[in-house]
């Protein structure tokens, strides 16, 4: 049997509304978490301390970027669910796709340069130019790298200091 509380009570509307948020901000928090727990899965299944670790670098670097990525996806996919629940939202949605072609011409515009940052850092994570823990030259200092994003490789340099070189 399903229960159900009336339409009749004071605030019921708004205490739905909260509840769908937030369910959805929770499914939204397991699925970013599992994305990154899949991802540090495939880490640790590729030790770094083996003789030749090429193969495990390249795997580092691609699962790392790419958990990244996905767990991008599904926040922005998560936020505008919840933008979603709320009807003054849902119109303004409506709206905007009646203007989908402005719109979107505004919006491509404006995310081009964060969608180019996030297109590098997935050429970089795929071709492989650079991978995790390569030995690098970078403005006359050499130091391994130690860490790639979506917008910034960081370099350990030989004496301790981090060198950010952006995408």
């Amino acid at each position: 049997m399903i229960f159900e509380a009336p339409d009749a009570l004071p605030f019921i509307g708004v205490l739905r509304d909260m509840e769908t948020v937030a369910l959805i901000a929770s499914m939204t928090f397991l699925a970013i978490r599992s994305a990154g727990a899949v991802g540090e899965a495939i880490v640790q299944a590729h030790p770094l301390d083996a003789e030749d670790n090429l193969n495990a670098r390249r795997i580092h670097t691609q699962a790392r970027v790419l958990a990244r990525l996905v767990m991008v996806v599904i926040f922005i996919i998560g936020f505008g669910a919840a933008l979603m629940a709320f009807p003054s939202v849902r119109q303004i949605g409506a709206s905007l796709l009646a203007s989908a072609g402005v719109a979107g011409l505004v919006a491509g515009i404006a995310a081009r340069p964060v969608l180019g940052n996030l297109i590098a850092g997935l050429q970089i994570a795929l071709s492989q130019p650079i991978r995790l823990d390569n030995v690098v030259v970078i403005q006359g200092e050499w130091g391994r790298v130690e860490e790639i994003t979506g917008t910034y490789v960081s370099i350990r340099i030989w004496d301790q200091r981090r060198l950010i070189v952006p995408l």
